[in-house]
């Protein structure tokens, strides 16, 4: 609402940085366009979902595709501060897959590639240019120039919420990442993440953990209460 704290904060920014109104102004138009022609083609959309430019869909035959509410997808280069090399790209590769973007995640230039699941959780924010796919696209040790998904190895991929994903990740097959870690740029996880962790490097390790605000110990401000 016009007037409130927040209101005036984007204000005063898109003031300070014009890029940012005129890439805003441009979402809010075309966003309505960029829906329906996602639902046209089958895809389900929640309410207030933001289009950055419009993604690559590609959805297989009873297959499903499902964007929940508020999420905000960035397909122009320039949507992202540190430039994206292409749009976002959400494809799923046979019958019964399964990608599920949950409420208020963003996606920056990230490739979603399904053979059975890829769920993100809500509030889940993935940075510029990551890749995320449950399966391995070729038959290790087979034919690299067969078609389909015959003898190629899959498991599902499932990220928690409130997930916060660097630029350029590569996530694998069957990894799971629990709620509220924190993958590091550049990170190639392969196996699980426990949640709150802290992960980095390649292959990724834990480095550290995310604190519980729970458990986080408050002191009174100087003066007493």
């Amino acid at each position: 609402m016009l007037g409130t704290p927040a209101s005036w904060d984007r204000i005063q920014e898109g003031l300070d940085s014009p890029w940012r109104l005129r890439r805003a102004i441009a979402a809010v138009v075309l966003t309505p366009v960029w829906r329906a022609l996602l639902i046209a083609g089958g895809v389900r959309v929640g309410k207030g979902a933001r289009f950055y430019g419009f993604p690559q869909v590609r959805r297989f035959a009873g297959s499903t595709i499902e964007l929940g509410a508020n999420v905000v997808l960035r397909s122009w280069p320039g949507s992202n501060v540190l430039g994206l090399a292409h749009g976002v790209m959400l494809t799923t590769m046979a019958r019964g897959a399964l990608i599920s973007i949950g409420d208020g995640v963003g996606l920056s230039g990230t490739t979603v590639a399904a053979a059975k699941r890829v769920i993100i959780g809500s509030g889940t924010l993935i940075g510029a240019d990551v890749l995320i796919t449950d399966n391995d696209h070729h038959a290790v040790g087979g034919d690299l120039y067969a078609t389909g998904l015959e003898g190629v190895d899959s498991a599902p991929v499932e990220i928690g919420e409130r997930v916060f994903i660097g630029a350029r990740v590569l996530i694998l097959k069957g990894v799971h990442i629990g709620s509220h870690a924190v993958v590091g740029a550049g990170a190639v996880v392969a196996s699980s993440v426990p949640s709150r962790a802290v992960v980095a490097g390649n292959p990724a390790r834990v480095i550290g953990s995310v604190a519980n605000p729970a458990d986080v110990q408050h002191s009174p401000p100087a003066g007493g209460l």
